[in-house]
């Protein structure tokens, strides 16, 4: 409860902002489906198949990395 209170207090003094972290989130979302929809059309064409259980966990690890790079930029999570 502590944290959750120092965190509503703080964010009008420059701490994480939570609409830019929203915003942010929103586009990182997008941006990656877009890439892995182009990326699993680019193998289409190539002839190259990769089966569905790999493409999931790719996914997932892509995903955790872009979002701790957001959490990071954002302020909300430091490393």
């Amino acid at each position: 409860m502590k944290t959750a209170l120092a965190f509503a207090l703080s964010i009008g003094s420059g701490a994480p902002d939570v609409v830019h972290f929203l915003i942010g989130l929103l586009v990182m979302v997008c941006v990656l489906a877009c890439v892995i929809i182009l990326v699993r059309w680019l193998l289409a064409l190539s002839g190259i198949a990769i089966p569905q259980p790999i493409m999931l966990v790719l996914g997932i690890v892509l995903f955790l990395i872009f979002l701790l790079w957001l959490l990071n930029w954002t302020g909300v999570y430091r490393w």
